[in-house]
């Protein structure tokens, strides 16, 4: 993590059958915790943060998306692998264009064009580990369903 306050945007993404959410698995492994976050990443300088959250989507899970209304804004201090992070993170709610996302059980993305890891549908209010960041549980409570 590099030192200042990072500007984040994260897509909440929701399957209307089931109420289920598109999230990403991470690990920690110096706490060794698991914990799901939404997809999404930084923000540029002079960048719009609906704009940062198409491109987001496009580059790491290939899929166009529509950018609907913001869900709310969170500031995130935390330690991820030992270093500490300090963000300011819009949560966007998010539907697919191509709506055969919401029929995969699960979604391979990767990031930088390296790292690939799996994105999972889960029930938020049920799930074994925690949805980071701290707050986001609560901003998407009582939400409707996307289609």
């Amino acid at each position: 993590m590099t030192r200042g306050v990072r500007v984040v945007v994260l897509g909440a993404v929701q399957r209307a059958e089931d109420g289920r959410y598109l999230v990403v698995k991470g690990y920690d492994r110096v706490k060794d915790e698991s914990f799901y976050r939404f997809i999404g990443g930084g923000v540029e300088f002079m960048e719009y943060a609906a704009d940062a959250l198409k491109r987001e989507f496009k580059e790491e899970i290939d899929a166009d998306i529509v950018v609907g209304e913001r869900l709310g804004f969170l500031e995130n201090l935390f330690t991820f692998n030992g270093k500490n992070g300090h963000e300011y993170v819009i949560i966007y709610d998010v539907e697919f264009k191509d709506k055969t996302f919401y029929t995969k059980k699960s979604v391979i993305g990767n990031e930088n064009g390296e790292e690939v890891f799996v994105c999972e549908w889960i029930d938020v209010s049920s799930a074994d580990n925690p949805l980071y960041p701290s707050g986001t549980k609560e901003l998407i409570t009582g939400r409707k369903k996307t289609e």
